[in-house]
């Protein structure tokens, strides 16, 4: 049995020298797309990274909002408890004239009429 030999003409070096003369265009080709691709996601990051700030800081921006609003609702919360006591303070102090005020009509009223001296 004859066993297969890998150069038999004796021309293996021409052989590789060709396919790697014949490759370089496209492993030029490929380094070229990735050095591209390369320039393109670096621009792609940096947009995204502009992005994101600006997103960032309309949040921030949003977020200070809610919390000078919550500071607003608060201090309008406490002036409708002070308003609040002092409506019912006033009611207080109106009932009580309120009594005292029918606590003399009804002392007048039962009082006999004195008659009038011409």
């Amino acid at each position: 049995m004859r066993m297969a030999t890998v150069n038999p003409d004796g021309k293996l070096l021409p052989r590789i020298i060709g396919v790697v003369i014949g490759s370089i265009p496209a492993v030029i080709g490929i380094i070229i797309t990735g050095v591209m691709w390369s320039a393109k996601m670096e621009a792609n990051d940096r947009t995204t990274a502009e992005t994101i700030t600006r997103i960032e800081r309309r949040v921030d921006g949003v977020e200070k909002d809610m919390r000078d609003a919550r500071d607003a609702a608060a201090a309008d919360r406490q002036k409708l408890a002070e308003l609040n006591s002092a409506v019912q303070s006033m009611a207080k102090t109106t009932d009580r004239i309120d009594r005292r005020l029918e606590t003399l009509f009804d002392r007048l009223m039962s009082q006999p009429v004195a008659p009038r001296q011409p």
